[in-house]
C-alpha cells in the first residue's frame, strides 16, 4: 500500500485520541473492525461521527464516504470490559489461525489434484 492508498484518521473517544491508518479502500466496516481492536470499543456498539453525520454504511469505502487525510472522527460507544476484550482476542487469532490453515489445505488439495492429473 502507498501513502496515496492510505489516510491517517484522528479518532475520539471521551477524552482520549487515537491515530489509526488505513487503507482508502477499506470500509467503513474495515474502520469499525480496526478500532475494535485498537479502542478496545465492539464494531456492533460504535457509532462513528465525521463531519457531523453518522457512518451507517458499512460497506461504503473510506473514499466513498469522502474521508480525507487526517479526518477527525467522534466515536461513541462503550469499552468492552478487558476480559471480554482477551476472549475476543484469542477467538480472533483462533479463527485467523484456522482460516490460514483452510488456504493452506486448499492449496494442498489442488497440488494433489495436480499430481494426480502427471500420474
Amino acid at each position: 500500500m502507498t501513502d496515496s492508498d492510505s489516510i491517517e484518521l484522528k479518532i475520539v473517544h471521551g477524552g482520549e485520541k487515537f491515530k489509526l491508518h488505513i487503507g482508502c479502500d477499506k470500509t467503513v466496516d474495515d474502520l469499525k473492525g480496526l478500532i475494535e481492536v485498537q479502542v478496545g470499543v465492539d464494531k456492533e456498539k460504535q457509532k462513528l461521527i465525521y463531519k457531523g453525520v453518522q457512518l451507517k454504511d458499512g460497506k461504503a469505502t473510506l473514499k466513498e464516504s469522502k474521508m480525507k487525510r487526517k479526518a477527525k472522527l467522534t466515536l461513541i460507544g462503550s469499552k468492552d470490559n478487558p476480559d471480554e476484550m482477551l476472549c475476543k482476542k484469542a477467538f480472533l487469532d483462533i479463527k485467523q489461525s484456522y482460516d490460514q490453515q483452510g488456504e493452506l489445505l486448499n492449496s494442498c488439495e489442488k497440488e494433489w489434484d495436480n499430481i494426480e492429473k502427471v500420474i
